[in-house]
């Protein structure tokens, strides 16, 4: 066809076409009669077998697939509805009920982070990168995700053994801070203020870190989280702001229950400043921490001025300037009286003749 074509010109090229167009639709309605039952049935299995072996990559035909494609556009003059109506419909439900299959083998084989870790979505963004329309991403992938994910979202999370339910408890942070919350009164007393509370850390970063990275962040599963009425439930008899204000004290004094990097006590420091966000009773919380702070201070108990201040700042953020006056101002009484006992001491050394007779040394907050 196409060298006749080529040698003919201007009308007698269309008149050619319309032709030789005419002829082959006649030659496809005979050679149709021939081998109808080859089309009716041979035809479509190999088809069928032929998809599925491209789908499951044991054949590739990626580049001949894009110029076959590629067709539909250009007949369509850029336009999609040859694209849309004459194969992306026939794609589409052919890609459901591919996925439906496999769906059904896979929840029944596999455990759930296996099941989970399947890699559908990244084989059919290859697919649309390879050869598929790059505008038709978003359709093929929902109905993969509605296949694997939608039809069968409770056998996923109520398998026994894998299932959702299962993988949050056998996370030993989860038992660890139950524990912790478990053990006696007595035994309390020294470990309540640091382990419990870096456990309740641990156990918010894990979980923020789910709903982030698993569930885009969404505020119904901050919501779920349920920390404001876990961590505004007393434990031993203390409440959780007076836990907290005392794990802060841990981390900020001199001798604390554990040796911590600066970088590591700053990082620490900002969560603890997230999870306060959680606790009802602030004003509590600052009682304790005031107090605490005072003694800090007053018996040259702290051990870095610049974590002080740090955590002073992330507290004005977090709750306002007037809930951290009092203790910005107790930092700066402390920094004043070491000024003025230093200029007392200067004045001293350059007056020997002053004789106090006794050394005196003044805190005041």
């Amino acid at each position: 066809v196409l060298p006749s074509l080529r040698v003919k010109h201007n009308e007698f090229m269309l008149r050619e076409l319309v032709k030789r167009w005419a002829n082959h639709k006649i030659m496809v309605w005979r050679l149709s009669r021939f081998f109808h039952y080859l089309d009716r049935l041979y035809c479509l299995e190999v088809y069928k077998e032929l998809n599925g072996k491209v789908r499951d990559a044991v054949i590739s035909l990626d580049s001949l697939l894009k110029n076959v494609l590629d067709i539909f556009v250009e007949i369509g003059m850029g336009q999609m509805d040859h694209y849309e109506n004459d194969f992306e419909a026939a794609m589409l439900k052919d890609t459901s009920s591919y996925y439906s299959r496999k769906a059904s083998n896979w929840i029944l084989e596999d455990s759930c982070p296996d099941y989970m870790l399947k890699e559908c979505l990244k084989w059919e963004k290859d697919r649309v990168a390879h050869y598929l329309h790059s505008s038709r991403e978003p359709k093929l992938l929902e109905k993969v995700q509605h296949e694997l994910l939608s039809v069968y979202t409770n056998q996923l999370l109520k398998k026994e053994h894998s299932g959702y339910h299962a993988l949050l408890r056998d996370d030993k942070h989860a038992e660890d801070a139950a524990s912790n919350k478990k053990v006696e009164k007595k035994d309390i007393v020294g470990l309540q203020e640091h382990v419990f509370f870096q456990k309740v850390i641990e156990l918010f970063d894990k979980y923020v870190t789910y709903v982030n990275d698993y569930f885009h962040n969404h505020t119904l599963f901050h919501k779920v989280l349920g920390f404001e009425v876990f961590c505004n439930k007393g434990v031993a008899g203390s409440s959780s702001a007076e836990l907290l204000a005392s794990f802060c004290d841990n981390i900020l004094k001199k001798g604390g229950s554990e040796k911590l990097s600066d970088e590591a006590i700053e990082e620490t420091l900002e969560k603890v400043v997230k999870l306060l966000a959680y606790i009802s009773g602030k004003d509590l919380f600052a009682k304790f921490y005031r107090k605490k702070l005072a003694r800090r201070l007053l018996f040259d108990k702290s051990a870095n001025d610049d974590h002080e201040r740090s955590i002073l700042t992330k507290l004005k953020q977090q709750c306002g300037g007037q809930f951290t006056s009092k203790m910005e101002g107790m930092v700066t009484d402390l920094t004043l009286a070491k000024e003025n006992q230093t200029s007392f001491e200067e004045y001293l050394s350059n007056n020997p003749n002053v004789d106090p007779s006794m050394d005196l040394t003044v805190t005041a907050l």
